[in-house]
């Protein structure tokens, strides 16, 4: 409805309250002096704490005036918009089927000189929650919090940035509605951070505000509904292969061949399910030359058959780098360097080997594609797909320059890039069976069938930003443990990403202790993706002081690994009707019943008919549990709750 007296938006059913309402200074246009070329336009510092990244703006210009306008193709309505300054642009807003809108706001000529960044201050419901946004650590509620939709430097955490490896710019409210920004620029989310009934969104478009702002409002009955309207728009789910539903088992280095294969027939031996494996770095003769070290892997064919024998599936770490500092990759280096595959400009490496390909180029793909194949001739089926987060739209407010083949920057790539890199590899794999896990990801990323894994979380049960001890007596202000894993896998479900496996047993810091390593495959195993490994390169079947693995464990181990195993039927089910329903497989607890008024961060629906509590923290033996209206019966005793 749109209410032009008062200028004023609303968005709901007519004859009920209204879902979302964007009264006059519900939209903004943030006007600068000039357009600088030298300025990133990270919005960031406007909703949250950026010490020496505070971003300039002459002034926010509210709406001052909607008239209807001409304009406006068919099954549109085109409004003239006016704004505080004399700016001008066109709103557009046409109907989609069973509850979308999309609303397109397009400033006229003369604004794109000074118009650095659009706003939307839509009114929300003051005691709603929020879901969504992708990938964060430590709320699956957003009230209160601004989310970056990009990295940023972060101080005083150990891994010196905000962990936005997955930063999605859709979110759902509680009252069943959901707003996806269709715009590659920095971004950020404030989350009735400052007002209970605001939800503040902030694009830095610079000089890509051309292109305008195109937002996507979503309603459902129910809110895990949401979801279906999000796939619609960027794509629908496409599902991994079967094999990555299985138990998955890795080492961060492989000592040699031996090793693998005796791992492989130990877990056949000693009855520990897995489906699949894959072969982590250090194995070729530098990183990604598409070949194997003699010395370490003498015969990756028989190798890779004898686990095809016994039933496994495999696969192999990547990243589109070529390590500059290794003789073996010259000759790959210099193809690239003379067949133009790098970008015409790259900014900061923030990896260890050398500049990324620039995936923007089709021969480069093709290139990068054909020497994949040596990989998939051998017999392995996906790839761990790490890094490639170099691309970042700048630092302190300033730009970190890229140029790519088709034209466009880090101003947009930095958000989009991802889908390239995925790409490449995907098209080298079985197009309706894939195996990718990946760091990072964008929207668009699931029609790939892209799994993600959170990266290098702590060997801990501590929470995102959470003080602790070292094993050499220092203190560190972590990443996050197990609760940081679990956060984020439940909040990757209503961000359109189903498959979530967090490294079973944590990353820094490992060896993991006996009780957190028990504690993460108990709640993994409850998981869509059950990978199993750490960077201390030990195993559940290896006991060692210092991870303090004994035979009891490993006989939970066994346990946990074979329910995860069989749960695959009920677990594929729901992955069978994403298509349909798009509801997220592993649910958070207030986003499945928002009714009971609570949103915990370490309870979730697994499906409609298993609800998951597990012990996240260090030494606890017993622990709360919200259950929903009805009979719960427990799954250890048998007992029926009411």
């Amino acid at each position: 409805r749109v209410d032009f007296a008062a200028r004023e938006l609303t968005w709901g059913a007519p004859g009920e309250d209204a879902l979302l309402t964007f009264p006059a200074d519900g939209i903004a246009l943030g006007q600068v002096a000039a357009l600088q070329d030298n300025a990133s336009y990270d919005p960031y510092g406007f909703l949250g704490e950026a010490a020496g990244r505070r971003p300039r703006v002459e002034g926010w210009r509210s709406l001052t005036g909607l008239a209807p306008s001409e304009g406006g193709e068919a099954g549109e309505v085109a409004l003239d918009a006016t704004f505080e300054g004399g700016l001008e642009a066109t709103l557009t807003l046409s109907v989609g089927d069973d509850g979308r809108v999309k609303m397109r706001l397009l400033p006229g000529e003369a604004a794109l000189e000074t118009v650095a960044y659009m706003r939307l201050r839509p009114v929300v419901d003051a005691q709603e929650a929020f879901y969504g946004l992708g990938e964060y650590f430590d709320h699956v509620d957003h009230r209160g919090q601004v989310r970056a939709m990009h990295l940023i430097p972060e101080g005083g955490i150990e891994s010196g940035y905000n962990e936005a490896h997955v930063p999605i710019p859709f979110i759902t409210g509680t009252r069943g509605w959901g707003m996806f920004v269709e715009n590659p620029a920095p971004a950020a989310f404030g989350v009735a951070s400052e007002d209970d009934d605001r939800v503040d969104v902030i694009f830095g478009t610079g000089f890509n505000t051309k292109d305008g702002l195109d937002v996507h409002l979503f309603a459902a009955p129910h809110p895990l509904d949401v979801t279906r309207h999000y796939y619609e728009v960027t794509g629908q789910p496409l599902l991994p292969a079967r094999w990555a539903y299985g138990p998955l088992v890795w080492r961060d280095e492989n000592d040699d061949q031996a090793q693998l294969e005796s791992d492989l027939d130990i877990m056949r031996d000693l009855d520990l399910p897995a489906s699949g494996v894959w072969i982590d770095r250090p194995y070729a003769t530098s990183v990604n030359t598409f070949d194997f070290l003699p010395s370490q892997f003498p015969d990756p064919e028989a190798m890779v058959e004898l686990t095809h024998r016994l039933g496994f599936r495999i696969g192999l770490w990547h990243t589109p780098y070529l390590d500059e500092a290794e003789a073996s990759a010259r000759p790959l280096i210099e193809v690239a360097r003379d067949e133009g595959y790098y970008p015409i400009r790259s900014g900061i490496s923030l990896n260890p080997w050398g500049k990324a390909l620039d995936l923007t180029n089709p021969a480069a793909r093709e290139w990068w594609k054909g020497n994949l194949r040596s990989y998939t001739e051998m017999g392995f089926e996906g790839y761990k797909l790490d890094y490639m987060e170099d691309i970042v739209p700048g630092l302190l407010g300033a730009r970190t320059p890229w140029e790519f083949f088709d034209g466009t920057t880090e101003r947009v790539q930095h958000q989009r890039f991802q889908l390239y890199y995925h790409q490449t590899y995907y098209e080298t794999l079985d197009p309706q069976a894939p195996f990718l896990l990946c760091r990072a990801a964008t929207w668009g990323d699931q029609t790939m069938g892209v799994i993600i894994w959170p990266g290098d979380l702590d060997a801990t049960m501590t929470y995102h930003r959470e003080t602790f001890t070292k094993a050499d007596g220092s203190e560190v202000v972590g990443v996050g443990g197990l609760p940081a894993a679990l956060i984020a896998g439940l909040g990757l479900g209503p961000s359109g990403f189903p498959f979530y496996g967090s490294d079973t047993g944590g990353y820094r810091h490992s060896p993991t202790s006996k009780e957190t390593f028990t504690r993460w495959f108990q709640q993994t195993a409850l998981s869509t993706v059950m990978q199993i490994g750490t960077s201390a390169n030990d195993v559940a079947w290896e006991f060692e002081e210092a991870n303090g693995f004994d035979e009891e464990m490993l006989g939970w181990y066994r346990t946990y690994t074979r329910l995860h195993l069989r749960l695959f039927p009920y677990v594929w089910s729901y992955a069978a009707t994403l298509g349909e329903d798009g509801r997220a497989i592993q649910r958070p607890l207030g986003l499945a019943y928002p009714e009971l008024g609570v949103h915990p961060d370490d309870t979730y629906m697994m499906g409609d008919h298993l609800l998951v509590a597990p012990v996240v923290r260090e030494g606890m033996r017993e622990r709360p549990v919200t259950l929903p209206p009805g009979q719960w019966i427990d799954w250890w005793t048998g007992e029926v709750v009411e």
